[in-house]
């Protein structure tokens, strides 16, 4: 289920060479009402990298084969919903 607060959902990854997931992400999200107030931030942008600030987010999009594997063990122990494609 996506977040119901319209919060941050955070990104795993950064874009890629040659597309912008968080792009795809926001077009896809403005479909419908229900998502279209989601906003997509990626790990590597935030200021502030603690777990703390991490777990404020209302879920994550995470990117299997992520060169951070550990980080998805790290979100899980923190209960942050997490959503794979």
């Amino acid at each position: 289920a996506m977040p119901a607060d319209g919060g941050d959902v955070l990104l795993s990854r950064m874009p890629y060479l040659l597309w912008d997931q968080r792009c795809l992400l926001r077009h896809f999200a403005s479909q419908s009402p229900a998502t279209s107030r989601l906003r997509f931030v990626s790990m590597p942008e935030l200021e502030d990298r603690s777990y703390k600030s991490w777990a404020s987010h209302s879920a994550c999009y995470y990117f299997p084969y992520d060169p951070q594997l550990l980080t998805f063990h790290e979100l899980y122990g923190m209960g942050v919903p997490i959503i794979l494609p």
